[in-house]
């Protein structure tokens, strides 16, 4: 796996060489080396990234566009991960409102975030 993340990474340097810190590539780069490193568990480093790609993509992209609705997606599931319930379902709640402003074309993503929210909801894993 540390060769897809090396790979992730160098195309990451080069789109920050290459780029403005505006454009949607760069962006998607961000997702990609945070996808590697969730891959591997490494959580924290994930959530910095898909955190980056939120940034670039807010700089470049209408709000309800779906990739920004993505990045949130998987800022949320990396919280779930990291058992960080409140947090979580705060994101899974933005990515979902989103999502359904998309419907259909993310009726699959939408059904996956209802069923993360109920699963929150009903372990009282959320601390108020």
């Amino acid at each position: 796996m540390s060769s897809t993340l090396d790979y992730h990474r160098k195309a990451l340097g080069i789109r920050r060489e290459c780029l403005s810190n505006d454009d949607i590539r760069l962006g998607i780069s961000y997702i990609n080396v945070g996808l590697a490193l969730n891959n591997i568990n490494q959580f924290d480093e994930a959530l910095s990234y898909y955190q980056q790609a939120r940034i670039a993509w807010n700089q470049s992209l209408p709000y309800n566009h779906a990739l920004i609705a993505d990045s949130i997606h998987s800022i949320a599931t990396i919280y779930y991960c990291k058992r960080q319930y409140g947090e979580a379902l705060e994101y899974f709640e933005e990515a979902l409102k989103l999502y359904k402003r998309l419907s259909p074309a993310k009726e699959n993503a939408i059904l996956k975030i209802e069923n993360a929210i109920k699963d929150l909801k009903a372990t009282d894993s959320i601390t108020a």
